[in-house]
C-alpha cells in the first residue's frame, strides 16, 4: 500500500481519496479487498494513469483509450472508458475539495 502509483502518491493515499469521493469506507490497507474480476484492471489501469491525468483538464476518450492501447496493450471499451472518466473527476472533486479546506 505504500508504493507509488505516481509522483507522491502512494496506493493508500489514492485509496483514502477514493472512500472520500464515494462515501464509501474503505477497509483498513492491511485488509484491502481487491475490485471485483470484472472490474479490477479498469482499476488498475486508472491507477496506472493517473500521474498522467491528475492534474489538468479532463482528458478526452480517445485520449484515455490510445494511451491503454499503447500501455497496456488493450482496447478499452466504451463503458471502461467511461468508467475511467468518472474516477478522474472523483479524483479531482476531491483534491480540489481538499485544497479549498486545507
Amino acid at each position: 500500500m505504500a508504493e507509488e502509483v505516481g509522483p507522491g502518491i502512494t496506493r493508500a493515499a489514492a485509496l483514502r481519496q477514493m472512500a472520500k469521493a464515494t462515501g464509501r469506507k474503505i477497509a483498513d490497507a492491511g485488509t484491502a479487498v481487491s475490485p471485483p474480476s470484472c472490474i479490477a484492471h479498469v482499476w488498475s489501469w486508472f491507477l496506472g494513469l493517473l500521474p498522467l491525468y491528475a492534474a489538468g483538464p479532463l482528458p478526452r476518450p480517445a485520449w484515455i483509450a490510445a494511451d491503454i492501447e499503447a500501455r497496456f496493450g488493450l482496447r478499452p471499451t466504451g463503458f471502461e472508458v467511461g468508467v475511467l472518466l468518472d474516477l478522474f473527476g472523483l479524483w479531482r472533486r476531491q483534491r480540489t475539495g481538499n485544497a479549498e479546506q486545507g
